[in-house]
């Protein structure tokens, strides 16, 4: 049989589910190990071999009792043979012998059955590609609903808090320049914690790529160093001067607790 293999995917981003909804999931996929070479040595693996020997009953086939099951699948490992080329093309061979007199009828079993085998090894290598690729998608979910919690709780706490602060102060509100101001702010906080999620989740990934992990620190880093900028008034706010540490105290506080509900909300 000759297979092709599924496309390598680019795996799941974050910012994709938060933007799209979810289309950055590819399930038809082994995401970044769906290379010709992994599907190679699934096909010559001993679990495979083991799975076609319990499918095909190949102890009775090969005359081999139940207590030397090993000998029968050192037999199809051995008989099996899968290679790719450079375009990431499958061959899978399957080599059964006829006896050395053999008639036009045992010649055509013994190519029912290869056929068969060779079949049955590419429904077996299906259903583990299926498997690796549902076990990846249920990670990610888990994954994001355990966020999705964990942000619920700070967007209420953050509700709560500025409820309580305007109950207080009987609602005083920031002027137009301040509230302009903020909105920058706001805008890197919210990649702040994107870019953290992000890492989390790549960090967490046995699949992720290390050169990617290390561009996420990098972009993290920078957020979190224009944050620090801000907030001990080295720089103004764009280009309206307002460095944090002269707002007054009560604008201050203000200006805190609708950075936080703005940013857990996002």
């Amino acid at each position: 049989a000759v297979l092709l293999p599924p496309e390598k995917s680019e795996g799941m981003s974050l910012n994709n589910l938060i933007l799209s909804g979810g289309s950055g999931f590819d399930l038809k996929s082994l995401g970044q190990n769906s290379s010709a070479e992994v599907f190679v040595k699934i096909l010559t693996s001993r679990s495979l071999a083991d799975s076609l020997v319990t499918r095909l009953n190949l102890l009775q086939r090969y005359d081999i009792a139940s207590a030397q099951r090993s000998l029968a699948i050192e037999q199809v490992m051995e008989r099996i043979e899968a290679e790719s080329d450079k375009q990431g093309v499958i061959s899978v061979t399957y080599n059964e012998k006829t006896s050395f007199l053999s008639d036009k009828a045992e010649q055509q079993e013994v190519a029912t059955f290869t056929a068969t085998l060779i079949n049955n090894a590419i429904d077996i290598l299906d259903k583990l590609n299926q498997q690796k690729s549902v076990t990846r998608a249920r990670r990610s979910r888990i994954f994001l609903e355990k966020m999705k919690e964990e942000k619920r709780k700070e967007m209420d706490s953050a509700q709560r808090a500025m409820q309580v602060f305007q109950e207080q102060n009987k609602a005083i509100a920031l002027d137009k320049q301040l509230d302009a101001a903020l909105s920058s702010v706001i805008e890197t906080q919210a990649m702040i914690q994107k870019a953290k999620l992000e890492l989390v989740r790549a960090e967490s990934d046995l699949n992720s790529d290390q050169r990617t992990v290390q561009s996420l620190r990098s972009q993290l880093a920078l957020l979190q160093r224009q944050q620090q900028n801000v907030e001990t008034g080295n720089s103004g706010i764009d280009a309206l001067g307002i460095p944090f540490k002269n707002v007054p105290e009560l604008a201050r506080q203000y200006a805190t607790l609708k950075l936080n509900l703005e940013v857990t909300t996002q």
